[in-house]
């Protein structure tokens, strides 16, 4: 009988050891897999950040110095038209920065933001001189409207309040 159990244990307890081995194995690749995904969205989340914080500095800028160009432009005019000899040229260097750096902020909000960012972005450009291609004859520079840029820009900021956090705001 003795031997009966011993073989019986012998036999157990190996079985025991590798079916404990096979779950806990489980369990750990299951921790790493919810870990991997967890870093993922953290990573995601923090290079749309970095993207929509981006996107808005490039587009307060852009708005501020379309501002700046007109002024310039008009002191300009103004200038030429009193014909005073010491008539500087007109600089509007700011603008052409700024209408580079704002396109150069959309095409990574196309690659790093959401489709609702992505969407906002046009309500934004819809307030501002056109930011693509060559500026040509037909190019009209154009007054922003402040009140629609602002609330645009805050429609932006609240997809930025719902997307961004780990755990948004209600109120977002």
């Amino acid at each position: 009988m003795e031997i009966i159990l011993a073989l019986t244990v012998a036999i157990i307890g190996p079985a025991g050891v590798l079916a404990g081995t096979i779950v806990a194995g489980h369990f750990t690749t299951e921790t790493q897999d919810q870990r991997f995904i967890e870093d993922r969205e953290a990573e995601s989340r923090a290079k749309r950040e970095r993207t929509y914080e981006k996107y808005l500095r490039a587009a307060n800028s852009y708005a501020v110095e379309t501002t700046n160009a007109l002024d310039e432009l008009k002191r300009c005019a103004d200038d030429q038209a009193s014909s005073r000899p010491e008539v500087e040229a007109c600089e509007i260097a700011g603008f052409f920065s700024a209408r580079y750096l704002y396109q150069g902020a959309i095409n990574n909000l196309y690659v790093y933001g959401s489709q609702d960012a992505i969407e906002a972005e046009g309500a934004i450009s819809a307030t501002l001189p056109s930011s693509l291609g060559a500026i040509s004859g037909d190019f009209k520079l154009a007054k922003v409207n402040d009140s629609d840029f602002r609330a645009a820009y805050q429609s932006f900021l609240s997809i930025m309040c719902r997307e961004l956090p780990p755990d948004p705001r209600p109120e977002c």
